[in-house]
């Protein structure tokens, strides 16, 4: 084919990316996907190859950047937009990434127009433009010439699938009469019959009809609506009240006298009555306290309706995200903990992402880098609320369960610290409603000017002497009902306030800590007789030389010890029931003062406490142990004041994962089910049960952690090393997760649900990354369905039937294989015996089948 000459060539030499710099009316820009969407010029879809070319509004630009400030993509060429002399700048789609980003932008009009006349990408300076060159190439149409047939092998191919005929083929004739060539012939109704034999009638057959009775409908019913209309009369009459009278009416009690009363007492009808009416009234009674008669039954009906609709119903929508460009920034966000009592507040700890060879060679750039727990507000994403400063990372924190102000915070070194943010409270209530102050510090230039965040020093920190050697791995508060003496005895906590605190670290023990002042001092009183109104520190008795209350050891053997990583208490906050020495309900008395004169009263001790614990190690084992230590068999040795470590017992432990255990968390609706995650695998395990409920397979990628639901018993949430959050249901399907999303590009480090109100439940979720993202639940993963308790129950008991039928069984086997040699000789005996029999009627038939044959020949017939 010829190609028409004379048509110009109108694209533009694109550079190679070579390094080249971009030319000086064009600036290079990244950006985001979030805002390509904002300004329509998503990649590939608004914006191609083809079609690069997009007119952004500068007014539209510029109040991007006053909304989202830094975060805004055009934030690094503010100054060049602001000083552009159009309305409209040109942004180009820069598809082979030539000049380094997605996008590069016109800074002049000339630049603008250039561009939008070529529809290409811009000129290098020393680039030749061979635009209005006209190409008057010639083209000649020259035939291909024939070439000589060379075979490659497919002469053999067609060799073989070629058919040879083996026999004579079937040779068939039909004919006709040649009168009956062109003859009219009629077209009728024939029956075929009996007579037609020989004739082509006879491969015909009759098709009579008849009345097929399946599909003959009888009308028995029909649905006809029928409407009754009263008929309506309206009439109207009017009566004259002539002599108006003042009238009441009293009414009173019928009442029996005693003598009516014994006389009806005394009827045998009254008692026949009260027979027959008792055992219906107490049926009726047992009835109102079994079924609550006032409950709407539509209500109950709608719990019903928890099927998995469409997949975006089990969407986990992102609410809000939250990361700090100076704090948290390209940190690792160790854990997070939410607020007990002020909604929307949540609290992160940030770690480098050094290992700890880096960290002995960075040790003296660490030093001058703060280590903080920083506190986010829903209503400030950008920046946070507080900074609670620690003397090295926060590996784990907790706020108080009964005094939301008071947060205990584990170093990496070792170290436990205090916090106090009582003076900072109301500002956390104002975060709460969105109430912003204004700053009083104006921008000279018009820059943005930060909010002023306060940073808190830690209130108490524990003596490095007396602390762990090595990472705090894991902390709690232990429930306010009881507490510890020195001893390591449960005991009544008068106080009912948490001021335990657990800890584990790798060094392989674990810590008991006190924040109570055990030496109360009166208040000074003024003249007046009044008590002074003094600020007084509520842990300068921490000050000095604070150190644990009991110091544990989690021994594996007499030389070896486990490094727990994360624990689990057996006892809740607020659950008291099965405290059987006290009432836990009864009003405190007012706090006792001890004077040389009295002494306070001793507190009750506890033996109902449950004081085990699972915990998970490094080395992927679970274990059950008991915070009460192990007494010494030495009756001679005397316990010193400064040896206050004692042993863990253990009580059972076993190797379970293949990774380091990074979850043990307890259903929140049975206390006796733990989850334990570690590794590429997940197990679930049930109190007093040594073998687990439920093993997940081995995934192919590795679980950072785990959650219980917080409404839904059947319910879990894993999150993965690449980013995915995995919703588990144990009702649904045990053998796969529900569904699976990816939330971040990182590594997951920590997943925590809350309920903030009734219809909205969130899930906080953090990454290596620094960054803290808030997740809506959906409606189906929160909702629990009617009864879902009671069948996670029948299922965990299903489940324990099943493991003890099974140890059963292998037990009985185990028996059976250990027998007395002298059977087994006798019972292989008897086996041998049947086999010979066996085959020595096998041969005797063999032989028979042969005679009968004639292939054996007997001597007698020869």
């Amino acid at each position: 084919m010829n190609n028409s000459a004379g048509k110009k060539k109108n694209r533009t030499p694109t550079p190679s990316g070579d390094g080249k710099p971009p030319p000086e009316d064009v600036v290079p820009l990244f950006l985001a996907t979030k805002t390509q969407q904002l300004f329509g010029c998503v990649c590939d879809e608004h914006v191609t190859q083809e079609a690069p070319l997009k007119l952004i509004n500068k007014q539209a630009a510029l109040e991007d950047m006053m909304t989202r400030a830094a975060i805004s993509d055009f934030h690094p060429v503010k100054q060049i937009i602001q000083d552009y002399p159009g309305t409209d700048f040109l942004l180009v789609y820069d598809a082979e990434f030539v000049y380094g980003q997605n996008f590069y932008m016109c800074v002049t009009e000339e630049a603008k127009e250039r561009l939008q006349k070529a529809g290409e990408a811009p000129v290098d300076d020393g680039a030749e433009s061979d635009a209005g060159v006209e190409d008057n190439t010639v083209y000649t149409y020259k035939p291909t010439a024939a070439k000589e047939w060379i075979c490659l092998g497919s002469d053999l191919e067609i060799e073989t699938t070629r058919v040879d005929n083996n026999r004579t083929l079937i040779k068939y004739r039909a004919s006709r009469v040649r009168r009956e060539f062109g003859a009219p012939f009629k077209f009728g109704d024939r029956n075929a019959k009996a007579e037609d034999t020989g004739t082509m009638i006879t491969s015909y057959v009759t098709c009579n009809s008849y009345e097929d009775i399946n599909f003959s409908i009888n009308r028995r019913e029909i649905d006809t609506g029928v409407q009754a209309v009263t008929i309506k009369t309206s009439s109207m009459a009017q009566t004259e009240w002539r002599d108006p009278i003042m009238a009441s009416t009293q009414s009173c009690p019928r009442t029996f006298t005693q003598e009516q009363i014994k006389e009806v007492k005394a009827l045998d009808s009254y008692k026949e009555f009260l027979e027959a009416s008792v055992p219906k009234f107490e049926l009726a009674l047992q009835q109102n306290t079994l079924v609550n008669a006032f409950a709407n039954d539509w209500d109950e009906l709608g719990e019903e309706d928890t099927d998995f609709g469409i997949k975006s119903d089990n969407h986990l929508k992102e609410y809000q995200s939250f990361t700090d460009l100076e704090y948290s920034k390209d940190k690792t966000v160790s854990f997070l903990d939410w607020h007990p009592e002020i909604k929307g507040v949540i609290g992160v700890s940030c770690c480098e992402r050094l290992t700890a060879y880096e960290r002995i060679e960075k040790a003296n750039i660490l030093l001058m880098k703060p280590s903080l727990v920083l506190i986010w507000s829903f209503s400030d994403p950008i920046h946070p609320q507080i900074l609670l400063r620690a003397p090295d990372d926060v590996t784990c924190f907790k706020f108080c369960p009964t005094d939301s102000n008071i947060i205990a915070g584990a170093c990496m070194n070792g170290q436990l610290v205090i916090w106090d943010v009582s003076e900072y409270r109301e500002k956390l209530d104002n975060a709460k409603g969105n109430v912003q102050t204004k700053s009083n510090v104006t921008a000279m230039f018009g820059e943005e000017i930060p909010p002023d965040i306060p940073t808190i020093k830690c209130s108490a920190v524990s003596s490095i002497e007396s602390s762990h050697t090595n990472v705090i791995t894991s902390i709690d508060w232990i429930p306010y009902h009881y507490e510890y003496n020195k001893a390591g005895e449960t005991q009544e906590n008068k106080t009912r306030e948490c001021h335990q605190i657990v800890t584990t670290s790798t060094d392989g023990y674990a810590a008991i800590w006190d924040i109570q002042n055990q030496n109360p001092v009166a208040r000074p009183k003024s003249k007046a007789g009044g008590v002074r109104n003094v600020p007084v520190n509520k842990f300068a008795h921490l000050e000095s030389d604070w150190k644990p209350l009991q110091i544990l050891q989690f021994c594996r053997t007499t030389t070896i010890s486990f490094a727990p990583m994360c624990f689990t208490l057996s006892e809740r906050h607020g659950v008291w029931d099965h405290v059987t020495e006290i009432n836990m309900n009864e009003p405190l008395p007012p706090p006792e003062i001890p004077t040389k004169n009295k002494k306070p009263i001793p507190p009750v001790a506890l033996k109902s406490i449950e004081t085990s614990f699972y915990c998970g190690t490094e080395d992927g084992e679970f274990v059950l142990g008991d915070l009460r230590p192990l007494k010494s068999d030495d009756k001679t040795k005397k316990p010193t004041a400064d040896d206050n470590s004692q042993a863990i017992r253990s009580l059972w432990y076993s190797a379970v994962h293949d990774g380091p255990v990074n979850t043990v968390h307890r259903n929140p609706f049975f206390n006796d089910i733990i989850l334990s995650v570690g590794g590429w695998t997940f197990k679930i395990y049930k109190k007093n049960v040594l073998t687990p409920l439920l093993s997940s397979p081995c995934h192919t990628k590795l679980y950072t952690n785990g959650h219980w639901s917080l409404t839904r018993a059947s319910v879990f949430f894993m999150a993965t090393s690449e980013g995915d959050i995995q919703v588990w249901d144990l009702l649904d399907r045990t053998h796969e997760p529900i569904f699976c999303q990816n939330v971040t590009s990182a590594a997951i480090t920590r997943v925590v649900p809350c309920i903030v109100t009734r219809k909205q439940h969130l899930l906080a979720v953090t990454d290596n990354q620094g960054t803290l993202h808030i997740l809506e639940i959906p409606w189906n993963l929160h909702r629990p369905s009617a009864n879902e308790a009671n069948s996670v129950k029948e299922y965990f008991t299903r489940e324990v039937t099943r493991i003890e039928f099974t140890e059963k069984r292998r037990k009985a086997e185990d028996e059976k294989e250990i027998q007395i040699p002298d059977e087994i000789e006798k019972e292989e005996k008897e086996f041998h015996e049947i086999l010979k029999q066996d085959y020595n009627s096998y041969q005797a038939l063999e032989r028979k089948c042969l005679i009968e044959l004639g292939i054996i020949v007997l001597q007698d017939d020869i």
